[in-house]
């Protein structure tokens, strides 16, 4: 694969992942919509779902730089491909326990294991992305800051 491969990835992880963040906003607004008073069962999910679209878009942030980092210094678009796929299948199993209504045992090891994943998978990335910069092929991608002698 060349590099330009790498790059249709990382674009496409960016675009999963903001459709991913654009629905949690739809479905927190939804509920917001159909609340009709401030108080009860309504307003404890809409603090949960709110809290969760918060949390995304915190990683989301740490996500996408990390993806573009991979992709600009170390351009294997078969490691960066599943590395994404794992934080966005990380993200949808953290998300399942804000909006599947179910035992609280399970949905709290659900809400672990999604983390866990999402958080695994951007430091794998975030390590890739340093070791590549280290690597001698990469010293003509990364940009070169002269300093000015006298």
């Amino acid at each position: 694969m060349n590099d330009a491969s790498v790059f249709v990835v990382a674009t496409t992880l960016t675009s999963l992942s903001l459709i991913f963040y654009a629905l949690l906003g739809i479905r927190t607004l939804m509920l917001r919509k159909k609340r009709h008073d401030g108080m009860g069962k309504d307003r404890l999910m809409l603090d949960r779902r709110h809290r969760l679209q918060m949390h995304t878009l915190r990683h989301l942030l740490f996500f996408l730089v990390s993806v573009w980092l991979f992709a600009w210094v170390f351009p294997h678009p078969h490691v960066l491909g599943p590395l994404g796929a794992v934080w966005l299948m990380g993200r949808v199993l953290y998300s399942a326990e804000h909006f599947i209504v179910a035992r609280p045992d399970l949905m709290q090891g659900l809400r672990t294991t999604g983390a866990a994943l999402s958080l695994v998978a951007g430091i794998v990335l975030v390590v890739g992305a340093a070791y590549g910069a280290l690597q001698p092929h990469a010293q003509g991608r990364l940009p070169v800051i002269q300093t000015m002698s006298q």
